[in-house]
């Protein structure tokens, strides 16, 4: 009370003017307006509507305004309980009604004219509603709007500043800690400067949000938000500083003419703003800058508070606009109880003003640098987006400390390195951990690694271990240096998040992440690989999809020499270039590797993994999808899950139709070349299925003869046929596959290589070689003897006759058993009365050769046919009419090197 009566004595020439401006009001304008005639109507309407239409109104404005009633009933009070509180304006609102219904109620009943019933009942309830709405808003303290911060957001990928203490996962919680002390100890009155130095991403921001949070939940001071950044210009900054401020003194007191003296003062500063700074000119103001100042200060000491003012972004800003904010701090730490927490990159300041460090100890008076990011957690937050791995001792120190027993429940094997947590596993599951902020740790770990990334796109546990261990190597000797702050590796994530998963199956996983490490940190070398392959992977002929190699003609020893070069020179101007070159030499292990030591690697089975210094897959890194003429990894893998899950008697003609769509696409080579890729996929249960399908239908694919182009469709289901039984069946089980295949296979160059591949590879040295000899053999003088077929028309291609008949003959090179005089009696049965014929065969055994003349495989020929009799059709037919000028001179050359050969063995005897 005897605050009250001080208040009002301080302040009574103000309440007495409000006191004569009621008496005013009551006797000289309130009997004019109660009889006015609008208001007499109202007062004696009899009907409800208008009252509850204007009641109707009153609560939804009560409703509306309830908060900001709040609020300034909470200024109110904040500005009352000052030591010195001034006269503010809605006191004299409040003492101007209560004094004017006074008088009313004494002086002036007399004037008020009778009212309806119903006029009454609606006074009566808008006044009650009016006075318990005001009751209710002096009781009842507003309560503050804290943002909820859910755990899942810890470790969020946007790249915003963290905002509490539980989404720190870098561990400045002692720093933050130091720095607060260091603020709220200072004693003096003066003002200060604190400066937190550090780079762009390494947390400045996150640091100043969450030491601003601790200064908030002390009552003792006022913070002041300024970011600079926010605003376009020099005056946008300059009024944007003065409004903060002055926003920041009034959500909290009312003072009497704050906002123009703000603006007065803003005004004095900003007279002389011109592109060169700021210039001082107060001769035509009426009141002194250090009047304003003085004012100013005056509402300052009356809050008995510092006021705080956090500046953050000063190094985004243009140069005059940094100069400004500088000049603006020196200006104003002559207040008092004002404390300035500014954030910038010293160095960009200094390059961008091109001033010498001195410069900024004048502006600022203690320094603080940002501590440097401990490496374990910026390895943590990327293991944990990829996989929900967690290190074992980021966990154990926590859950150890509240449970010997539960923690087993949640996590799988905590005895291997990493830790996962269990599946099924819910919130509750942490209970067991009392202190908060720790369980909120724990569980933000959990709820991210829920949606880890690999899981959310489906990579498999096999490739997810080949990944690490094949990564983790290059990452803890090189990469991890790169990575100074979590802004990077969120990029990095970023990165890959948008690019890895339409291309995941189609690329080496470790591959991928480290040429997205080059993309991010070495953009330049990122284009040069890819605008110049040659010097990272081997192009040479077979490489028809890229452009010709210009190091194609260069030996071994000169194309090293030209990448080594070339890769010196295009790390030399890039930071970290030692990390640069071992990232090149990691993922070009062959060419690249090869020029910087002194073994050479090879390709090997790496084309397997993908590798992308396989030409093959190369591409699909930048492209991020297969090439349209290729076919993808991906859709082998779908196609073998469409096999593998077909039913047994469904799986022949499922698989029959896959090869024939690849055939109708024209990509039937490629197809069987991924089937002997996936060889590793296939099960055994479908080998008998599939062997089925292509023997069937081999005679269906395309093929250009045995040994012909790799590309031949032909040719590579062959390869692929082989391979699978080789590869994926049992040693007791494959001579029975065999037999099955060369017995009903219609393509008889294909059975007859099948009995040679099965000769002379040492993988079939189980297989009884001398029955599928027979076997086929006998297929032969049935079809070709017996069935009296002609070889040259149903084989036109000539390496396949050529092929099956020196096979067939030699009893494949073993030169037993009667085949021999079988084929020689066919063949001769077939040419002896066909002189085209017998030119179409000789021409086999005389070919021309460019640089020595025309070349006769008499040995060749020996070793099946009788070489005297052949010499006889030659002269019978080398006057025949029906030969061209050019056959009768390849009968004429067969005769002379038949007569050069029978000379030669003469003198040899």
């Amino acid at each position: 009370m005897k605050k009250f009566i001080d208040y009002i004595l301080k302040n009574i020439r103000n309440f007495c003017v409000v006191g004569l401006m009621s008496i005013f009001f009551v006797f000289l304008l309130f009997p004019v307006l109660i009889n006015l005639e609008c208001i007499k109507k109202f007062l004696n309407i009899d009907i409800w509507g208008p009252f509850i239409a204007v009641t109707a109104l009153v609560f939804i404005f009560i409703i509306y305004s309830w908060g900001e009633a709040q609020d300034l009933w909470q200024r109110c009070k904040n500005t009352y309980e000052l030591k010195k509180p001034p006269c503010i304006y809605p006191f004299v609102i409040i003492f101007f009604i209560v004094f004017s219904a006074l008088l009313i109620f004494i002086f002036q009943k007399k004037y008020i004219p009778d009212s309806s019933s119903k006029f009454n009942i609606f006074a009566g309830i808008n006044i009650i509603s009016i006075l318990f709405g005001g009751v209710f808003i002096l009781v009842c303290k507003k309560k503050e709007r804290t943002p909820e911060v859910t755990p899942v957001d810890n470790y969020s990928l946007i790249d915003e500043p963290i905002k509490s203490t539980e989404q720190d996962l870098l561990g400045r919680e002692d720093f933050i800690e130091n720095l607060y002390q260091n603020i709220i100890k200072l004693e003096f009155e003066d003002s200060f400067v604190f400066g937190l130095n550090g780079k762009w991403g390494e947390g400045k921001t996150s640091v100043l949000n969450l030491l601003r949070d601790k200064i908030e939940e002390k009552d003792d001071f006022l913070v002041v938000n300024f970011n600079p950044w926010y605003f376009g210009n020099e005056k946008a900054v300059l009024t944007a500083f003065y409004k903060q401020i002055e926003q920041t003194l009034s959500k909290k007191f009312i003072f009497p003419n704050l906002e123009e003296t703000f603006t007065k003062y803003h005004n004095l500063i900003s007279l002389g703003v011109s592109q060169a700074g700021i210039k001082m000119d107060f001769s035509h103001m009426e009141e002194s800058i250090e009047e304003t100042q003085q004012r100013i200060q005056s509402y300052i000491d009356q809050t008995e508070k510092k006021i705080i003012i956090f500046i953050d972004d000063i190094d985004r800003l243009q140069a005059k606009e940094i100069l400004l904010v500088f000049k603006l701090i020196r200006l104003n730490v002559k207040f008092k109880n004002t404390i300035f927490i500014l954030s910038f990159d010293p160095v960009i300041i200094q390059n961008l003003l091109n001033v010498a460090s001195e410069f900024l100890e004048k502006i600022v008076q203690k320094p603080i640098s940002l501590p440097a990011v401990e490496q374990r957690a910026l390895v943590q937050f990327l293991d944990i987006h990829l996989d929900g791995s967690i290190y074992r001792k980021s966990f154990t120190d926590i859950i150890l400390k509240y449970s010997n027993e539960n923690w087993m429940d949640i996590f799988v094997d905590p005895k291997e390195k990493v830790l996962k947590f269990k599946v099924g596993i819910t919130e509750k599951d942490f209970d067991f951990i009392t202190d908060k902020k720790k369980k909120t740790k724990v569980v933000g770990f959990w709820k991210t690694s829920k949606n880890n990334f690999f899981d959310v796109i489906g990579i498999s546990q096999e490739d997810k271990e080949r990944f690490y261990k094949e990564f983790n190597s290059i990452y803890q000797t090189q990469i991890g240096k790169l990575f100074k702050t979590l802004r990077q590796v969120k990029r990095f994530l970023n990165g890959i998040y948008s690019t890895l998963s339409p291309i995941k199956s189609e690329v080496n996983l470790s591959d991928f992440f480290i040429l997205e490490v080059i993309r991010n940190f070495y953009p330049n070398v990122y284009n040069d690989i890819w605008q110049k392959p040659w010097f990272y992977i081997h192009l040479d002929g077979s490489n028809s999809d890229y452009f010709v190699s210009p190091l194609i003609s260069l030996t071994d020893e000169e194309r090293y020499s030209e990448i080594k070069t070339h890769i010196e020179d295009i790390v030399k101007n890039e930071k970290e270039e030692k990390i640069l070159e071992e990232l090149l030499k990691t993922i070009f292990f062959v060419e690249v590797g090869n020029a910087f030591r002194e073994y050479r690697a090879t390709y090997g089975n790496d084309i397997l993994k993908q590798r992308i210094t396989n030409p093959k897959y190369f591409r699909n890194y930048f492209m991020l999808k297969v090439p349209s003429l290729e076919i993808s990894d991906e859709y082998m893998k779908t196609t073998l899950k469409l096999w593998h899950s077909a039913e047994k008697t469904e799986r022949e003609n499922i698989i029959e139709k896959s090869i024939f769509y690849m055939k109708n696409k024209e990509k039937l080579p490629d197809f069987f070349n991924k089937l002997i890729l996936s060889m590793d996929k296939i099960q055994e249960e479908i080998v008998p299925d599939i062997v089925r399908v292509i023997y069937k239908n081999v005679d269906k694919f395309h093929r250009k003869g045995i040994g012909g182009s790799l590309s031949d469709g032909g040719d590579r289901s062959e390869s692929f046929l082989l391979h699978l039984i080789n590869k994926k069946t049992d040693k007791n089980e494959r001579q029975a596959i065999l037999k099955e295949v060369i017995t009903n296979i219609s393509d008889f160059p294909f059975a007859v290589d099948i009995v040679y591949s099965c000769k002379t590879e040492k993988t079939y040295s189980s297989v009884e070689i001398r029955q599928m000899q027979d076997i086929v053999a006998n297929r032969l003088k049935k079809y070709f003897v017996d069935g009296k077929k002609d070889i040259f028309e149903e084989l036109p291609e000539e390496r396949d006759w050529v092929f099956v008949l020196y096979q067939w003959a030699t009893n494949w090179k073993m030169f037993t058993g009667d085949n021999n005089e079988t084929v020689n009696n066919y063949v001769f049965s077939l040419i002896k009365d066909d002189a085209k014929k017998f030119i179409k065969f000789i021409s086999y055994y005389t070919k021309k050769n460019s640089s020595l003349g025309f070349i006769f495989k008499s040995e060749e020929l020996n070793l099946i046919y009788n070489l005297a009799e052949f010499q006889k059709l030659a002269e019978k037919f080398k006057e025949d009419n029906s030969l061209s000028s050019e056959e009768k001179i390849v009968i004429e050359i067969f005769l002379k090197q038949c007569e050069d050969k029978k000379n030669k063995d003469g003198k040899k005897q």
